[in-house]
C-alpha cells in the first residue's frame, strides 16, 4: 500500500493482489511475461534433437517443463498417462525439470505404481540455453497446473510452435 504502483503478470493476479491484499486496483498495471522469439521458434531438426535428448524419433512425445511442485500437477498428468496409451501407444511422456528430492522420488514411484515407467522419462535439470530445443522435440507441450499467474512455459512452447493442452487456472485463459 506504500507503493505508488505494482505490476503484476496477469489480470488473475492484479484480482489476487486486490482481493487478498486490499491493495488499490488502480495501482496495479498488467505487464504479461514475454518471451525472446529468436531463441524460442520452430526448428525443422526434429529428429536429431531427440537424439540429442535422447528420445524416440518415432514416438510422439508430450513435454512438461517446470519445477515439479504439486501446484504443476504432474499428478494429474502421470495419472491421465494410462488412459492415452489405450488410445495411443506410440507416445512417451517426458518431464523436464527438478523439485524437492522428495517429491521427485513421489513422481517416479507414481509413475511406478502406474506400470508406465516404460512410456515416461524424467529428464531432471535442463540447462536454459538447452530448453529452446528441448521444446522443438516434441509435438505436444502440457501443464495440468493447479495453479499459475501466466507461465513462461507456455509462451516458450508457442513460440517455439508446439501446440499447448493446459488447464483453465489461474492468468491461463488469458492467452
Amino acid at each position: 500500500n506504500r507503493s505508488d504502483a505494482l505490476i503484476a503478470v496477469s489480470k488473475y493476479t492484479v484480482n489476487e493482489l486486490t482481493d487478498l491484499y486490499g491493495i488499490n486496483k488502480n495501482k496495479v498495471h498488467v505487464i504479461y511475461n514475454g518471451v525472446d522469439t529468436e531463441l524460442f521458434r520452430p526448428r525443422p531438426n526434429k529428429t536429431e534433437l531427440r537424439q540429442e535428448f535422447g528420445l524416440d524419433p518415432e514416438k510422439k512425445i508430450v513435454l512438461f517443463v517446470g519445477r515439479l511442485y504439486h501446484r504443476k500437477g504432474l499428478e494429474t498428468l502421470l495419472q491421465s498417462v494410462p488412459p492415452v496409451l489405450k488410445e495411443f501407444s506410440n507416445v512417451k511422456f517426458v518431464i523436464s525439470g527438478t523439485g524437492f528430492k522428495q517429491k521427485e522420488e513421489q513422481l517416479h514411484n507414481l509413475a511406478k505404481e502406474l506400470d508406465i515407467e516404460d512410456h515416461v522419462k524424467f529428464l531432471g535439470y535442463v540447462p536454459d540455453e538447452k530448453l529452446p530445443l528441448l521444446y522443438s522435440t516434441s509435438d505436444i507441450f502440457v501443464l495440468p497446473a493447479i495453479y499459475e499467474n501466466f507461465p513462461f512455459a507456455i509462451l516458450e512452447a508457442q513460440s517455439t510452435g508446439v501446440p499447448v493442452i493446459s488447464t483453465k487456472v489461474g492468468g491461463i485463459p488469458e492467452f
